[in-house]
């Protein structure tokens, strides 16, 4: 859940371009007459989002009485999406915003597609808005589905609006010991507003991250083991806490809240791994 910098350009540029090379005469002029519509459906977004009641904005199936919402989802599939269609530059230009090419909604696996963060089978005008669509993974892509917040809480994390790095939320906990695993969970930081964290617990339950947590910090576990295996008759306990701590504090200098630093701060904390954990075999192995 990461913030990464929202688009420098707005659907005034974006949907125009779109359907500059639409042929057939009638369909662009209803195309057309859908610009001062979708520019204000963009403006309703930018100023209801800061405020998490995008539940407000009316979900819709046709637009100008005359355009169905299909039409309009084919203005992004055909118009933008396509290798050689005229908005192209800009699904690139979104799709390689986001930070080393990692998906923002879950920071681990890479960008494939683009998110319509409300999505476009509800919310047609919002189609080709570029503050709507966000660098995604497919398998967050496919977890966040169709479906649309009917209360704030449920409101996904918005890389382009919410930053929520500067405070620990992220925790991990060993919970069976032969084989290793850990499970990760979401704590409530006072430093964020009661409606914030519920939105962090939502966002992380509903894209599955725990599961994918736990399944990475298992390969994290074989890695950690295979490297202080030299070292185990020669250290102390306590100097392996410290080797441990060395690589908790690298990671909660880089993200506070990636699973990489909760996996390692768990390891710090807990008793039996410092002392003989850290020497039993793991199954995965």
């Amino acid at each position: 859940m990461k913030r990464i910098n929202p688009p420098n350009f707005s659907v005034a540029e974006v949907y125009p371009l779109c359907i500059s090379k639409v042929r057939n005469p009638a369909l662009k002029n209803r195309l057309s007459l859908c610009i001062p519509s979708i520019e204000t459906a963009e403006a309703e977004f930018v100023s209801i989002k800061p405020t998490n009641q995008l539940f407000k904005i009316a979900r819709e199936n046709v637009v100008n009485l005359n355009v169905p919402k299909s039409e309009l989802i084919k203005v992004y599939t055909d118009r933008m999406v396509k290798a050689d269609s005229p908005g192209r530059k800009y699904y690139n230009k979104i799709f390689l915003s986001a930070n080393n090419g990692v998906c923002p909604f879950c920071e681990d696996r890479l960008v494939s597609t683009l998110d319509h963060y409300l999505a476009k089978s509800h919310y047609p005008k919002l189609t080709v808005t570029p503050l709507n669509l966000i660098p995604a993974c497919h398998e967050c892509n496919k977890a966040k589905t169709s479906d649309f917040p009917k209360i704030s809480s449920e409101e996904f994390i918005h890389p382009y609006f919410d930053d929520i790095s500067r405070y620990s939320w992220l925790k991990a906990k060993i919970v069976t010991k032969e084989p290793l695993t850990l499970e990760y969970t979401v704590v409530n930081n006072p430093n964020y507003s009661p409606l914030l964290n519920q939105r962090i617990k939502f966002h992380f339950k509903n894209m599955n991250l725990a599961n994918l947590y736990s399944l990475r910090a298992i390969s994290e576990i074989i890695i950690f083991k295979s490297n202080i295996k030299n070292f185990t008759e020669k250290y102390s306990s306590l100097e392996i806490k410290d080797l441990i701590s060395i690589n908790y504090k690298s990671q909660f200098e880089m993200n506070k809240n990636h699973w990489r630093t909760a996996f390692y701060e768990a390891l710090i904390n807990d008793k039996w791994f410092i002392s003989t954990g850290y020497k039993t075999k793991n199954t995965y192995t």
